[in-house]
């Protein structure tokens, strides 16, 4: 993924914002968004319902098919 690195003052202002913003150029074309991370359209931080416990059970949780398996069965070569 292509990164943009931005200068101090662009960055604090970039720090305050709280929602997914519209990006422009001086000529008011849009140029793109910025969502910050970890934070949802209404501005709330993000968190996982699940705790870390609950993530941990679900990752040693092995189920399911192998790969080959699973295209044999849609008959794929």
């Amino acid at each position: 993924m292509p990164q943009l690195t931005v200068d101090a003052a662009t960055l604090a202002r970039i720090r305050a914002i709280s929602e997914t913003a519209e990006v422009r150029n001086e000529a008011g074309e849009l140029v793109g968004y910025f969502s910050p991370i970890g934070t949802q359209e209404d501005g709330k931080s993000w968190q996982s319902p699940n705790t870390r416990e609950e993530l941990e059970r679900r990752r040693q949780v092995r189920t399911g098919r192998p790969l080959a398996d699973i295209l044999t069965g849609l008959g794929a070569k």
